[in-house]
């Protein structure tokens, strides 16, 4: 009996071993289980911040993307005005047209502003001032000088004078005189051609109205022809090998340039009054160029510096100076109503400065080289530049 009951112990001992067993896997089951849901848990977490860094990732670079992109396309629209980038953004540079030209002297607007003419050593061409297509060219006979054109008040007739010139090549040198010539815009004929004569063989200056030109002989004497009437006029001046001059814009005022001693010096003649005075000193050497203002009032001298330099006729002591663009000075032009000043500079810049501030109001990065000629519209609004990289393009001033 005791045998009995022992083995009924030992069974009831198994079971409960066997139930404990049990409970302890499944508790050791359910703590597998935890902590794999834990783990899923703390994966899924993970992923879902890896996916949130990422996507932060992405929209910061994505960011930083564009900002290049904005920046790179500023650049180019920056270096590279009225091309596509910038035809559509509006022509945000101010560019409103651009050709090819090849290399050119000059450019002048007609008085009415519809036509602009651009001259080289070979010719001269006349183009519509909106898009710069060409609708006339006057060629040129001979060989060729470096020349400035001035169209007449009423645009009828355009005036080109070049200074000599020598030309060299296997045959031998050739030397080309100093010229004027004078073309009918309608018909495109030849209506005056003079040369230069003994002793007054070297150009120095052509008036804005295309009437005039000055010659200066090498004792620094002057000689203005009215290539018109005809009328000539000699200045026995004070100084000699003269290196610049510019008519006012009605043509009654000669300003030159010439050697004084060991100074150079920038006087005024009045070829009606038939006075000549001193307005300044120039002992520097960097003065290359002369302009008048509209008014003739002020006289705007420039050259191998960054420097425009402003003196008023009346009180040559009253200077002021224009800077900021750039070295060097090639070319110069006033707005019609005098407010303004527009140069070109080596650097390929164009800028437009106001006179009575001195501020600089536009600066333009015209061409890729450097911007050879500037010239304003007769309404003030547009300036045309030409560059070494050989082309003409227009710019809308503010």
């Amino acid at each position: 009996m005791e045998q009995v009951d022992w083995i009924e112990r030992q069974r009831a001992a198994l079971q409960a071993l066997r139930i404990a067993t049990a409970e302890r896997k499944a508790a050791e089951d359910g703590a597998e289980a935890r902590r794999k849901a834990e783990v899923a848990s703390r994966n899924a977490a993970f992923k879902l911040a890896s996916e949130r860094r990422r996507n932060q990732i992405r929209t910061v670079t994505g960011a930083i993307l564009v900002m290049l992109m904005a920046t790179t396309a500023l650049a180019y629209w920056e270096s590279m005005p009225c091309r596509w980038l910038d035809r559509l953004l509006g022509h945000r540079s101010g560019c409103m047209a651009e050709t090819e030209s090849g290399y050119l002297d000059g450019l002048v607007f007609s008085a009415g502003g519809t036509l602009l003419a651009t001259n080289n050593r070979w010719y001269v061409e006349l183009r519509n001032a909106t898009d710069l297509q060409v609708s006339e060219t006057f060629s040129r006979s001979g060989l060729g000088c470096t020349s400035e054109a001035a169209f007449t008040k009423d645009g009828d007739f355009l005036t080109l004078a070049s200074p000599s010139c020598t030309w060299g090549g296997s045959a031998g040198q050739t030397q080309v005189p100093s010229q004027v010539t004078r073309w009918d815009t309608t018909t495109g004929n030849i209506v005056e051609a003079i040369t230069a004569t003994i002793p007054f063989t070297k150009y120095v200056a052509l008036s804005p109205d295309g009437r005039s030109v000055a010659w200066s002989s090498g004792s620094g004497n002057l000689r203005v022809l009215d290539v018109i009437a005809k009328n000539d006029i000699v200045q026995t001046t004070k100084t000699r090998d003269i290196v610049a001059a510019a008519f006012s814009s009605d043509g009654r005022l000669l300003a030159y340039l010439g050697a004084a001693g060991a100074q150079t010096e920038l006087r005024v003649w009045d070829t009606e009054g038939k006075s000549d005075w001193l307005v300044a000193n120039d002992t520097t050497g960097s003065t290359s160029e002369i302009l008048f203002s509209p008014a003739a009032n002020l006289l705007a001298t420039y050259g191998w510096g960054d420097v425009i330099t402003l003196r008023d006729i009346g009180s040559p002591q009253a200077v002021r100076t224009l800077s900021g663009c750039g070295c060097c000075l090639y070319s110069a032009a006033f707005s019609p109503n005098g407010a303004e000043l527009a140069v070109a500079t080596s650097a390929g810049q164009a800028c437009v400065f106001d006179v009575d501030s001195g501020r600089l109001v536009k600066r333009m990065k015209a061409h890729n080289n450097a911007t050879k000629t500037v010239a304003f519209s007769p309404n003030g609004r547009v300036i045309a530049t030409s560059g070494y990289d050989q082309t003409i393009r227009l710019w809308r001033i503010p």
